[in-house]
């Protein structure tokens, strides 16, 4: 045997071996906490198994979100130029060659729609997102669920081998998403049970985008150079919470 899955109050008098190469789990629910390593156990039964093999094969590195959603891959730069976008696109092609359900995120204000060139891509079924951002805030004002999965705004990339929005008409729709529409956007997509990770583009300058996607992501890359220029700007951009949180890179 060598994993055991069961619910707190199972573990609690169970007589069994919890400790060498056995592995235990529990099952929780949300805000339920537990010794030792937990999953939430209300969530897409291929993705708590395939969460379960990584852990057997000894992949704990994949397990980055334990309440059952995809995981939030943020990226960042405090200077632009530096290559935010390539490495978002390759990290999003990366995931995807390995078998990983991934969304690709773009909320920069400008250059989103670099990736669509020579690409013969439609928005969804449901429109694209500014369609969605307004079903969220319709949905969240009669405090029901969105009626349609965030598949059928998203549309296929097929370079990226993943799902993304087409790109916004209207700038001004885009510049209107503030902090909480956007950690709203970001909840959504990441709890659709529809992807392993998200992986979000942002813009490099200080917005109510960029501030929600430091406090959402679960790992945030930031890009640097040994430039006095960037390393000044990156020294002045302050977090939400007033420090990056431990373990991002």
């Amino acid at each position: 045997m060598d994993i055991v899955l069961a619910e707190p109050a199972f573990l609690e008098v169970w007589q069994g071996p919890k400790s060498g190469r056995l592995i235990v789990v529990s099952l929780c629910v949300r805000g339920e906490s537990a010794s030792g390593l937990s999953l939430n156990k209300y969530q897409p039964l291929y993705q708590l198994l395939s969460t379960l093999m990584n852990i057997v094969r000894g992949d704990r590195d994949k397990l980055v979100n334990t309440e059952g959603g995809a995981v939030v891959i943020g990226v960042y730069s405090a200077v632009g130029g530096l290559g935010k976008t390539t490495v978002s696109l390759n990290i999003t092609k990366q995931l995807s060659s390995e078998g990983t359900k991934v969304f690709y995120l773009n909320l920069e204000t400008v250059n989103n729609r670099l990736i669509f060139e020579g690409q013969d891509v439609r928005e969804g079924q449901q429109g694209g997102l500014a369609r969605l951002l307004y079903d969220l805030k319709s949905a969240e004002e009669e405090q029901q669920a969105p009626k349609f999965p965030v598949s059928a705004y998203a549309c296929r990339h097929p370079l990226l081998q993943g799902d993304t929005f087409a790109p916004l008409d209207n700038l001004n729709e885009m510049l209107e998403l503030q902090r909480q529409e956007t950690i709203d956007l970001i909840e959504f997509i990441a709890a659709s049970g529809l992807y392993d990770a998200v992986v979000i583009d942002t813009d490099s300058y200080p917005n109510g985008r960029t501030e929600a996607v430091m406090e959402r992501a679960d790992k945030l890359v930031w890009l640097v150079t040994d430039d006095d220029n960037v390393m000044r700007k990156s020294r002045s951009v302050v977090h939400p919470f007033g420090a990056i949180p431990s373990g991002h890179a």
